[in-house]
Formats: C-alpha cells, structure tokens, sequence
C-alpha cells in the first residue's frame, strides 16, 4: 500500500464531511453529493465517497421524481445515469460484496496456480 497524498487526504476528509453531515443531520441531500462528487475528482478510489454519492443520488431521484409527479423526464433520466455511473466506479473500487461465483472463481484460480507450480517443478 502506498500513502495517500496531501491531495487525497484531503479529498477523503471532503467525504468524511458529507458522512458527518449525514450523521448529525440523518439524511442525504445535494450537500452531500457535492462533497462526495468533488472527493471523487482528487481520490476515485474511496469507496465510501461512492457509497455516500450514490445514497445521495437515490435521494436526490426520489425526492425529484416525488414533485414531478413520478415523471422521468430529462433530467431524472440525467440521475439516473449518474446513479449507474456511481455503480460501475464503485465496482471499480473492488468493495463489492463477494458472491458465491466471486468465491468458486478464486477457488479455481488457487488450483489452477497449484498446477502451474507443480508442472514447472516438474519439468526442470
């Protein structure tokens, strides 16, 4: 692992902001997707920062789509293309949850290294 820089460290205190303004304020709002989106710029790789940015977002559409009269016009179609977009970068980050294929996979690759191993043991 390697240091964050002065950058990153203080991105990720952008997203622990968002994450103690959602804590004393019990909810997520445009605050925090601002904080979290602007934490993401200097540090993609925090996945708290997508987790608060995309629990924001789910807010902001409801809340958009409530006033609208559960229209999906233009603009929520935008947010929720940001809300796929918050997906794909958080599996970017490697902090999904491990499914049973996820396992079997790695179960595989573990016998498969082993046979490699053994096959250049042997060979020499």
């Amino acid at each position: 692992m390697t240091p964050l820089t002065d950058i990153e460290t203080v991105a990720c205190q952008m997203a622990e902001l968002a994450f103690g303004y959602c804590e004393k304020f019990n909810r997520y709002d445009e605050f925090t997707y601002y904080c979290a989106s602007r934490s993401l710029e200097f540090y993609p790789m925090n996945p708290n920062a997508w987790i608060i940015r995309g629990k924001s977002l789910e807010r902001i559409i409801h809340n958009y789509l409530k006033n609208n009269g559960n229209i999906v016009d233009d603009y929520a179609a935008y947010l929720i293309y940001l809300m796929d977009e918050t997906k794909r970068n958080f599996d970017k980050t490697y902090m999904t949850e491990e499914t049973e294929e996820i396992r079997e996979r790695r179960k595989q690759q573990a016998i498969d290294a082993q046979k490699y191993i053994k096959e250049k043991i042997q060979s020499k």
